[in-house]
């Protein structure tokens, strides 16, 4: 085969060109892959409390929080993403929420794990526990309900027994809840001098969300057996976190640090640097092939021009 002088095979000229094509496309990947530098902070089997600990973080100023769906031993989990600046941030939110929470078995799990013969002993349990979890779970649907647990004992029933010497059913309910804020003083009242002291309330659980006497009542009209005088009901009050102020930096703890959104805005810088960084690597990398192009053209046209010669 024969061409002119100074001119290309066109398969070096093409391989050439796509080796260019490759690298370009291998860069912008590389800039692309490097602007998401988030990393996960949780991950949660149930949508519906990734959604929370989203709606949690963003309330708390923790900004760039992601819900990234992941596949996970035959079923779909969903993983929680934040920028590095706001990974503590993120953590002391979760800590006082306490999220992700526990999953309860409840009557699901009951049916799911029965055996073939199971013991009397067996059900009884496993219908103690079940209804436990049901109760649990009723208590935490209440708004600013962190945290719920119920311990129910149902003694075993012997016909030999006496009516009078019979124990009945009692039951243990522990209410961790998050308080509300306490109240700025009015315009014009001072506030009260250090050291004085200040009447307190007579119930010190009197902002839970649900009163002792209804949690006695829900809980006794859930057990067989069970009076509203043999529950008892105990309560865990949280203080609030103080929310992100509108354009202003989260409020941290005694052991935060930097973080907030002073975190997320300079994640937010480092991410448009490289972005502007790999797009101008990319421009020089398109220059200099241009250059080059343009180059071997002239030089293909300097030596067709005198004679077109053709080389065997």
């Amino acid at each position: 085969m024969a061409w002119k002088t100074g001119q290309r095979p066109a398969g070096k000229s093409m391989r050439a060109r796509a080796g260019a094509h490759a690298v370009a496309l291998l860069l912008c990947l590389a800039v692309g892959a490097g602007c998401d530098n988030s990393q996960e902070l949780t991950r949660t089997d149930s949508e519906k409390e990734a959604n929370k600990i989203l709606v949690e973080l963003a309330r708390h100023g923790v900004n760039g929080a992601t819900k990234v769906p992941v596949k996970a031993e035959r079923k779909t989990a969903f993983g929680i993403k934040v920028p590095p600046g706001e990974l503590n941030r993120a953590r002391e939110v979760l800590v006082a929420v306490d999220l992700p929470r526990a999953t309860h078995g409840g009557y699901k799990a009951m049916a799911e794990q029965g055996g073939l013969i199971p013991t009397k002993s067996e059900e009884r349990a496993k219908l103690t526990f079940a209804i436990s979890e049901e109760l649990a779970n009723t208590f935490e649907t209440y708004d600013r309900v962190v945290a719920a647990r119920v311990h129910v004992v149902i003694p075993e029933k012997d016909p030999l027994r006496r009516e009078a010497a019979k124990a009945g059913a009692t039951a243990t309910v522990m209410i961790k809840y998050t308080g509300l804020p306490a109240d700025p003083p009015a315009d014009g009242a001072a506030a009260p001098p250090a050291g004085t002291a200040t009447a307190r309330p007579t119930d010190p659980f009197a902002d839970s969300p649900v009163k002792a006497l209804d949690v006695q009542q829900i809980v006794a009209r859930s057990v067989e057996g069970l009076e509203t005088t043999n529950v008892f009901v105990t309560f865990n009050r949280t203080v609030p976190m103080a929310a992100a102020p509108e354009g202003g930096t989260a409020a941290t703890g005694s052991t935060g640090s930097g973080t907030g959104s002073t975190g997320g805005d300079r994640t937010l810088l480092m991410q448009v640097l490289g972005v502007a960084a790999g797009f101008g690597l990319l421009s020089i990398f398109l220059i200099v092939l241009l250059v080059r192009e343009k180059r071997r053209q002239r030089l293909a046209a300097a030596v067709e021009a005198p004679a077109g010669e053709v080389l065997a």
